[in-house]
């Protein structure tokens, strides 16, 4: 372990924002000089971030929390294939935190995840040269990393429909969202997929997807029933009075652990007697129970693992 860059991190994860600003650059300077050029000096020095991952909740305050994601981009510059998995989960829960500030600096790191993708087989051909690879090798290494990606957009686009209210859909534009998770996910994706490469990758990884699952509902059509449904149950709650608010139910039901979580939602609604309206809130909790995204099947939601 290097302790001279141990030492940097330390002081960005609880020194004096000055100090902070410092050993950022120190850090970069590291990058620049040694790691860009020295294959195993750099997996050396990434290894130290990847192990900062598991504490990061313990840094002491918010403000440090930014900190030290703002200084992801240079370990994240140099990724490794390998590591994919592993930067991309830190960044879908982060990007899920109470805290604006740490969910900024998300946003701002974020596309550096994607630089030491593959997703062109011409430039990846150029890069990888040297590796002795076969023409279907590299084939292969750039439909992986597009799928990589793909995965890590739908996931967002997950997300986005589990921390959606019907109260956001008066807004035309991204930036005039209120503060939110919500908007800071919306702003994530604006940002993975403002190139037009990204965009088509992404575009063609959806057709396959929608292609393999045969003559069901589309990606794009989930998204706009998810978002019908949200509305109904939110005129249901407003009506009835219900225990639970939409969010709950969300909540409920992305962290699900058998069907009795389906009979607790639909007892929330307790002011409902009338047996067709019961029917009718059973048959929308079941909707949400099938089109809303699970933990347990990965952010995915039950009608899209058909």
């Amino acid at each position: 372990m290097d302790t001279n860059l141990q030492k940097l991190i330390d002081i960005i994860k609880s020194g004096s924002p000055s100090d902070v600003k410092l050993a950022q650059k120190e850090i970069e300077k590291i990058w620049h000089d040694t790691c860009r050029y020295d294959k195993d000096r750099k997996e050396s020095v990434f290894c130290i971030f990847l192990e900062e991952l598991k504490s990061f909740p313990q840094i002491k305050d918010v403000d440090h929390q930014a900190y030290f994601i703002n200084t992801l981009k240079w370990p994240l510059y140099f990724i490794g294939e390998k590591y994919f998995s592993d930067w991309s989960d830190f960044i879908l829960t982060y990007i899920q935190h109470p805290s604006g500030k740490v969910r900024q600096a998300i946003i701002r790191v974020s596309d550096y995840l994607l630089i030491d993708l593959q997703m062109d087989f011409k430039h990846a051909s150029m890069i990888l040269k040297n590796k002795d690879l076969k023409h279907q090798d590299i084939k292969d290494i750039v439909a992986d990393d597009k799928k990589k990606f793909g995965d890590f957009v739908l996931a967002i686009e997950n997300l986005v429909s589990r921390y959606y209210e019907p109260r956001f859909k008066k807004y035309k534009y991204v930036d005039s969202l209120p503060i939110s998770v919500y908007k800071s996910l919306q702003m994530l994706l604006v940002e993975l997929l403002k190139a037009e490469f990204y965009k088509k990758i992404y575009q063609d990884f959806l057709k396959e997807l929608d292609a393999n699952r045969g003559p069901r509902v589309s990606s794009g059509e989930i998204l706009n029933i998810r978002q019908q449904i949200d509305e109904r149950l939110e005129q249901v709650i407003k009506k009835t009075g219900g225990d639970l608010k939409l969010n709950d139910i969300k909540n409920i039901i992305y962290n699900e652990s058998g069907q009795e979580d389906i009979q607790k939602i639909v007892s929330s609604f307790s002011d409902i007697q009338d047996f067709n309206e019961l029917q009718q809130l059973i048959s929308l909790v079941m909707d949400a129970w099938n089109y809303w995204p699970h933990k347990n099947l990965n952010g995915l939601a039950p009608v899209e693992r058909l």
